[in-house]
């Protein structure tokens, strides 16, 4: 005899075998109207990541998308990272050089030839916690003074 799973057809009530309750289930969606969800799948599967483009209404690869988007926001043209501070700003003040600069370059040779560094751009260095005293002698000293040893 074979062993097979029993599972709750709630529909009709019954506890039936798993095959018996698909083979109900697929009754009914037929005799629904349902048409039979049967699937033939590709034989090779394309891997990688989508998007669904809601303009177009279809799925396309996240990359294309992405790239789409940034052209249409920025256009084809390649992107200038401008050196002036830009407008509305009187400029900065370098305080070594104590004068005002409009550009981040000049700002930066007049921190160099004015022999200093700009910090926030170095290597992260490992954390070393500060050495700790001894703490046996400590706790001696004080179970002594209270009457423990």
């Amino acid at each position: 005899m074979s062993r097979e799973t029993y599972v709750y057809d709630a529909p009709s009530g019954e506890v039936v075998t798993k095959s018996e309750r698909a083979r109900r289930q697929e009754e009914r969606r037929v005799a629904a109207g349902a048409q039979p969800m049967r699937f033939d799948l590709p034989k090779m599967v394309q891997r990688g990541s989508w998007v669904f483009d809601r303009a177009t209404g279809e799925v396309v690869p996240r990359d294309e998308y992405y790239a789409r988007q940034a052209a249409q926001r920025h256009g084809d043209g390649p992107m200038l990272i401008r050196d002036d501070i830009g407008g509305g700003v009187n400029g900065l003040w370098h305080p070594a050089a104590n004068r005002h600069v409009d550009s981040k370059s000049e700002f930066r040779r007049l921190t160099r030839a004015h022999g200093c560094e700009e910090v926030g751009n170095e290597q992260v260095r490992g954390y070393e916690p500060p050495p700790m005293p001894p703490v046996r002698d400590t706790l001696k000293a004080a179970m002594a003074q209270q009457g423990y040893l």
